[in-house]
Order: C-alpha cells, then sequence, then structure tokens
C-alpha cells in the first residue's frame, strides 16, 4: 500500500486505512505510520486490490478522459 503525505495533493483522493497509510511530514508521526504500517500487515493484500481500484477509478486514462470530457461539455 502507499505511504502517503498529508500534504500532498493526492491525499484527499485516498482513505487511510483502505488504500493507502497517511500520515504527516514530523518524525512522530512518521514513527506511528511503521507501526501502523507493521501491525496491518495482514490487511496489505485488500489494501492493494483497493489501491488498485482507486487508480482505475480516479487516475486512469479513461477515467481522465471522461472527466476532462465532462468538463469541456
Amino acid at each position: 500500500p502507499l505511504l502517503i503525505s498529508n500534504n500532498t495533493g493526492l491525499t484527499h483522493y485516498l482513505v487511510d486505512g483502505k488504500d493507502c497509510f497517511k500520515f504527516d511530514p514530523t518524525i512522530e508521526s512518521i514513527m506511528d505510520l511503521f507501526e501502523k504500517v507493521e501491525d496491518k500487515f495482514d490487511f496489505y493484500p485488500q489494501m492493494s486490490n483497493e489501491a488498485r481500484e482507486t487508480f482505475i477509478n480516479k487516475f486512469s486514462i479513461k477515467s481522465y478522459n471522461e472527466n476532462f470530457s465532462k468538463a469541456i461539455f
């Protein structure tokens, strides 16, 4: 699963614990992130599937074209 800072633009497209692990760019948050990643090891296959679905639904060429068409028409 993706490890993503809350300071990036993509973070609002993702759900923490579902298709990624989010963290704040602080030492404490990063340390907590490593513990969370270790604790959720059994959920990696499910999270990977969810991340793939998020990619297909929001970031694939097909979805980009559909969203772009809606915006201009």
